[in-house]
């Protein structure tokens, strides 16, 4: 019963040996929901093993909504935290009913159109990875609009890797095709050229793209030209 109040001096030791962080891990975890208020107010903890622990905890205590957690860890300064905020996160996805993964997809998509993930170049391609592994067609509008050259491109690469894993049909598909078509000359092959490419081979080029797909022939990059070469016929 004396957990909760004993939670500011356990968190410090978050930071300690795998061993000790094991065992104060679990006893916050024995505390249970009523500590969850007292770790919230530990995520600004300058050590970011600190943090992280504290996300680990509270994305394992019952009564806690992980998207609340998921969020703290995406807008997190550091970008192991985050990466790791979002790693717990996704293991969930999965196991979720179809109800509780449309509200947390909605949230998530709200998440990030808010101003403050706009701004944060790592929590918006970390959002877009998270968005990403719903698999949901709804996500598209989302993903294209930063499969862009004006996008960072971290941010883009993100949307790349996020769009390939939804289902592009009809209008989304031809505006997919647009967009993608745009980034072939782009000089980053690894995390623009070659995702764009992958999604590319899955789509019908269709007819109102063929003069821009004309001109990829002239390209130096041999993949691109495979490309256009296939895609003309």
């Amino acid at each position: 019963t004396h957990l909760p109040a004993a939670v500011p001096h356990l968190v410090a030791h978050l930071a300690g040996p795998e061993h000790l962080r094991a065992r104060v891990t679990q006893l916050l975890l024995e505390a249970g929901a009523p500590a969850a208020a007292a770790l919230r107010e530990r995520l600004d903890e300058k050590d970011p093993r600190v943090r992280q622990g504290v996300l680990e905890v509270l994305s394992r205590l019952p009564g806690v909504d992980p998207l609340d957690t998921l969020f703290s860890g995406l807008l997190d300064a550091d970008p192991e935290t985050a990466r790791k905020a979002v790693g717990t996160y996704r293991t969930r996805i999965d196991v979720m009913k179809e109800a509780e993964k449309a509200k947390a997809l909605g949230k998530l998509l709200d998440f990030a159109g808010s101003g403050k993930v706009r701004k944060a170049k790592g929590a918006l391609a970390s959002t877009l990875s998270v968005v990403g592994a719903f698999k949901d067609a709804s996500a598209a509008k989302l993903f294209l609009e930063f499969a862009d050259r004006k996008a960072d491109p971290g941010v883009r690469t993100a949307a790349l890797q996020a769009l390939a894993l939804v289902p592009l049909e009809g209008k989304a598909a031809s505006q997919g095709v647009a967009r993608l078509l745009n980034l072939l000359d782009e000089a980053d092959f690894a995390g623009t050229v070659k995702p764009a490419l992958e999604i590319l081979w899955k789509l019908p080029a269709g007819k109102e793209h063929a003069a821009r797909i004309q001109k990829l022939l002239k390209s130096s990059v041999g993949p691109v030209r495979h490309y256009a070469l296939k895609a003309l016929g």
